[in-house]
Formats: C-alpha cells, sequence, structure tokens
C-alpha cells in the first residue's frame, strides 16, 4: 500500500512506471514484525549473527530501518522495493502506539 502510494504522488498521471513495476514479498511486514518487537521489548539482547556479540533489540531495528532509509537515496537497481520496509514499519509503529485510531481499533475487536 505505501510503494503504490509513493508512486501515485511521484507520478501522478499514471505514467508507465507507476503501472507496471509490481511488488510482491512478506518484506514489509516483517519490518513492522521488527518495530513493534523493539517498542515491546526495547532492551531485550539478541545475538548478531555471524558475530558472537549482543546487542539490543532497540539497537539493532534501528540500525535495519536507517539502512532501509538511506538505501532509498541510492540509484536504486538492486530490485528492492526499500519503501516498502519503510511502510511497513511505518505500519507497526502506528499499530502500537496508544490514542491512534488502530490501536482503539485493536482493542475494540479484540474486546
Amino acid at each position: 500500500m505505501t510503494t503504490v502510494l509513493v508512486k501515485t504522488l511521484l507520478y501522478p498521471f499514471w505514467s508507465a512506471v507507476s503501472v507496471t513495476d509490481t511488488t510482491i514479498g512478506a518484506s514489509g511486514a516483517i519490518y513492522g514484525v521488527l518495530l513493534a518487537a523493539a517498542i515491546l521489548f526495547p532492551d531485550r539482547q539478541i545475538w548478531l549473527i555471524p558475530f558472537p556479540v549482543t546487542i539490543p533489540m532497540k539497537i539493532y531495528v534501528a540500525g535495519a530501518i536507517a539502512i532501509e532509509f538511506f538505501s532509498t537515496l541510492g540509484t536504486g537497481g538492486d530490485n528492492v522495493s526499500h519503501i516498502t520496509h519503510l511502510g511497513g514499519a511505518l505500519v507497526g509503529y502506528l499499530y502500537l502506539r496508544r490514542g491512534l485510531f488502530l490501536y482503539r481499533f485493536r482493542n475494540d475487536y479484540l474486546d
């Protein structure tokens, strides 16, 4: 959804670039789950594989999101939708923040 929104804003008259590009996969959802884990368990120690080092979850996720953000500024050509990853992280953040629409919707639905 984020990819379609960004491409529509960049190419408002439905040029060939915005219509013919497709995005498949679940990596945006993975970034949403990563950000949710960092919000819920910020000080949880994780192993940084393949190095025998543990770091807090919040540092790991902040680094992963920073890498994705700076990858969007590159020239492209790697066939990865970095905007989708950032959109998944944004949705994960919005879903867990108190007082927002999605938080109330989730609690009303579960109750």
